[in-house]
């Protein structure tokens, strides 16, 4: 059978979507805990703390396919199912990790229609949500596509599409025939897109994404769509917004990692005694007024600092903004958003964790962190350490939700 019959035959067999659904556009936005690859890091007592629900973690393939993990065996895989028996929604992503992938000296293609490296991906695909079976209430099918694909395989074919959008389409016709089913007994909901940067003119104006958006908009296969916001303000969050739902205009928004840390970024060779209170700080805590913001964050890293000295450092900044999480969500349900994931931890510390030096190269993707071990130590009482505002605005977000 043709493929392009297959989706029409899909389409035809494809179940509404149920209203019943907390995802559907037009509910609140739930706000979950993203740990990327390292699903270790969510903590159940701290999911707990935080009355959080919802988690999101995502599977490189290419060591799956290489055979150098196991889903059988892999500690983040048996992490994930474990949140998934304590009761947690998982919000899963399968990262087609062609470019950015962990080492391989090798870049991946895209497969080629019906060849054997996509019936091994496919079966990874199928054998991952089975893993979970019962577990899953969403997937995402694709990671960051720009980022994550072979710079050829986002380039239109003969026939007008890319080789990577191709393969998400098949891969999106593989899982609906399979019919998985999510958490509350519903059609699995699938998601894709994996878009950044979307406040760039070069990205909007891109021909295969643009042609993307419109499948994306009309496919009976595709329940949501998936993006980063990555974002050196609040400005270019609005308009990335905008644009997608320009292009996508009813379906539900996830945005599972989301961020203004290029503004961080941009702010690591300030002088620590510059800012409003910055002078009284170095003087209390006893810090060299010329070092940068990079040279703090090297001494933390190596000697980790108090929870009430960090909440200090942060007061003195003013770039960073402690109602960062009810600005961005906020802006984020206007625009559809009905599921957002933000960076949980990067912890607990280990021991014999190293120190890690920070230069004005460095994306600082601590400073975003709910539970920010890379620089501070626990409480007293053992309690993990908070991040000034981000903290007090989670909560107050999920008991809204409740």
């Amino acid at each position: 059978m043709k493929f392009l019959a297959l989706l029409a035959i899909l389409a035809l067999a494809s179940p509404p979507l149920r209203a019943a659904s907390p995802l559907v556009a037009g509910q609140p936005l739930i706000l979950g805990a993203n740990a990327n690859e390292s699903a270790e890091n969510l903590a159940p007592d701290l999911l707990k703390r935080t009355h959080t629900q919802w988690v999101r973690v995502f599977f490189p393939a290419s060591h799956f396919l290489d055979g150098k993990k196991s889903l059988e065996s892999d500690k983040q895989i048996l992490a994930t199912q474990k949140l998934g028996d304590l009761g947690h929604h998982l919000f899963l992503t399968i990262k087609w990790d062609n470019r950015n992938d962990y080492g391989n000296t090798t870049e991946r293609r895209a497969p080629k229609p019906d060849s054997p490296e996509e019936q091994r991906a496919f079966a990874f695909a199928s054998q991952l949500l089975n893993t979970f079976k019962g577990q899953v209430s969403g997937l995402e099918l694709v990671n960051e596509l720009t980022v994550d694909s072979h710079p050829e395989d986002m380039e239109a074919g003969p026939d007008g599409t890319a080789p990577m959008i191709r393969f998400l389409q098949r891969l999106a016709a593989h899982l609906t025939a399979e019919k998985h089913i999510s958490r509350d007994g519903s059609p699995l909901p699938l998601y894709a897109g994996g878009f950044t940067r979307m406040d760039q003119r070069k990205m909007q104006n891109n021909p295969v994404l643009r042609s993307f958006m419109k499948w994306l908009s009309e496919s009976p296969l595709i329940f949501g769509v998936n993006f980063h916001l990555h974002q050196l303000d609040y400005e270019q969050f609005e308009k990335s917004l905008a644009f997608v739902r320009s292009q996508i205009p009813e379906k539900p928004f996830a945005i599972t990692e989301f961020s203004l840390v290029w503004k961080y970024k941009a702010k690591l060779n300030e002088k620590l005694g510059i800012g409003k209170n910055a002078a009284d700080f170095c003087k209390v805590y006893q810090r060299d007024p010329k070092h940068s913001i990079a040279d703090y964050l090297t001494a933390a890293s190596a000697d980790p600092v108090s929870q009430q000295e960090w909440h200090a450092f942060l007061a003195t900044r003013e770039w960073f903004d402690p109602l960062f999480l009810t600005k961005s969500t906020a802006l984020m349900e206007k625009h559809g958003v009905t599921l957002a994931t933000y960076g949980f931890s990067h912890g607990p510390r280990k021991p014999k964790s190293r120190a890690k030096k920070v230069t004005s190269a460095t994306t600082p993707w601590g400073i975003n962190m709910l539970f920010p071990y890379s620089w501070v130590r626990p409480e007293p009482d053992g309690s993990a350490p908070v991040t000034y505002g981000l903290y007090d605005d989670w909560i107050r977000i999920q008991q809204r939700n409740k």
